[in-house]
């Protein structure tokens, strides 16, 4: 994007050298004709006051291009367009049309990053200056989260952050797409895309925000994420995974939780460090076997987990007993930022069953056995 800016700034020079170039062509004739005595064209010939009024307007121009020139002196990127872009503001239209000439020229690559982007889901930038950024060194199953991000010091001001979202999530699930569900197919919109940049590459920067250019990237955003979400909702199964998720992790399986606390009654009320997970599992195991989570199939089976915390002095086993689901594959990717809030959910609503089952079973019992005891008594 600098060598775009200076390749504007030397065509600018360029043309005012070529004005200086007819001007001494000018200049050469007129002597040549003084040196013949020839004086047919005295009316056109070059003076001072003919000079003053041709190089008004490229001086006035190289002088626009000297402030330009010095508010960019050390920028780059996107922090560099930004600069310019403060010039479309001004009120003097030829500032107003040298920012935009210098704009377009510094855009030309921001166009090809961000189309590379994305259509194809690739950050082509040798210099670092586009705005979205990749740590090479993160893996596929933080892709995700971590992989790629919106470098807000290389962020136009021209392109909202909201829009820089939709930018940065249609390439990442393009990269979802490819490297995590070996999904190789071509994402629509590339042609138009690639059309309404060639043709008018302006409206990125349009000071409105509805711009064709604007509703292509949006609809291409909405096609990428309708692509993640299918594919993710058909073969990964993620509307089943997370009606599991609220069966079993927010207790909404009653019949399944009544049974594993039945059969768990015993060792919840141990003290924490007599606990053994190896116990834990295969109660569970009975548990699913013996109620409605039998027919959820191996999905379920194979995903759910009884684990214990870290005890501390003086817990039982309802304070470090946890009902855990583990996914594998693509949704585990997404479900890595959901786990524990999952787990801080879990807790409070298993303290509500350990309370339940309390009043229930023991607190219940008790008063009914010294109803009983009691009955013979006088009032």
């Amino acid at each position: 994007m600098g060598q775009g800016f200076i390749s504007a700034l030397k065509n600018e020079l360029t043309k005012y050298y070529g004005m200086i170039a007819m001007l001494q062509e000018q200049l050469n004739q007129q002597r040549t004709s003084y040196q013949k005595n020839c004086y047919e064209n005295v009316n056109e010939s070059l003076t001072l006051t003919k000079l003053m009024v041709w190089a008004a307007e490229p001086l006035h121009r190289l002088k626009c291009l000297t402030i330009i020139a010095e508010k960019c002196k050390v920028q780059k990127g996107g922090e560099l367009a930004s600069t310019i872009y403060s010039f479309l503001g001004h009120g003097n239209p030829t500032v107003k049309a040298l920012a935009k000439d210098l704009l377009l020229a510094v855009c030309h690559p921001l166009y090809q990053m961000l189309s590379h982007w994305m259509l194809e889901g690739v950050i082509s930038d040798p210099h670092n200056e586009f705005f979205i950024k990749c740590i090479n060194d993160v893996g596929p199953e933080r892709l995700w989260k971590d992989k790629y991000s919106v470098c807000t010091d290389m962020l136009p001001t021209f392109i909202s952050m909201d829009l820089a979202n939709k930018i940065l999530i249609t390439g990442k699930s393009i990269n979802f797409l490819r490297e995590v569900c070996e999904d190789k197919r071509l994402m629509e919109g590339r042609d138009e895309l690639l059309q309404c940049i060639k043709k008018d590459g302006e409206q990125i920067f349009s000071q409105v925000p509805d711009t064709k250019l604007h509703g292509i990237i949006e609809s291409i955003f909405e096609k990428t994420s309708k692509s993640v979400l299918d594919k993710v909702k058909g073969e990964y199964k993620l509307e089943f995974h997370l009606q599991a998720h609220r069966r079993y992790l927010l207790l909404g399986q009653g019949d399944f939780i009544c049974v594993l606390i039945e059969l768990l009654k015993t060792e919840l009320y141990k003290p924490a460090k007599d606990l053994r997970a190896s116990d834990l599992t295969s109660i569970m195991d009975s548990a699913i076997r013996s109620t409605n989570a039998q027919f959820d199939g191996a999905d379920v089976y194979n995903n759910l987990h009884i684990c214990c915390n870290n005890p501390c002095n003086g817990e039982i086993g309802w304070d470090i007993v946890s009902i855990i689901y583990k996914i594998d594959g693509p949704l585990a990717i997404l479900f890595e930022d959901t786990n524990q809030i999952y787990q801080v959910l879990f807790r409070p609503l298993w303290r509500m069953k350990h309370m339940e089952h309390m009043l229930s079973t023991k607190i219940w019992k008790d008063q009914k056995c010294n109803d009983k005891i009691h009955r013979p008594l006088p009032q």
